[in-house]
């Protein structure tokens, strides 16, 4: 069986690398951090979407709701935007 990912010691840190020799990823001990292949990284901005307030009264109106749905719908954007990204890196299946 050939192996498709092999790991190495460079400068003390762990790197793995698949069977054509590119990093996959890194552990780096000196920072303690895990670092993945650049090329399948993406960059995912902050959501913009304003903070929601709470109703005045019992029931909230129009203009205090909608800002909730607005809220929501952005958080439901980015989650999927953050699977897409795990999808296309390989870290969950599709």
């Amino acid at each position: 069986m050939v192996a498709n990912v092999n790991a190495q010691w460079v400068d003390g840190n762990l790197v793995f690398v698949d069977a054509a020799g590119n990093t996959i990823l890194t552990f780096d001990a000196v920072n303690h951090k895990l670092i993945f292949d650049a090329n399948k990284q993406e960059t995912i901005a902050a959501i913009a979407t304003a903070d929601a307030a709470a109703a005045a009264g019992e029931a909230p109106t129009k203009a205090e709701f909608d800002p909730v749905v607005a809220l929501a719908n952005a958080n439901k954007a980015k989650i999927n935007a953050v699977l897409a990204a795990l999808k296309s890196a390989g870290i969950i299946a599709s």
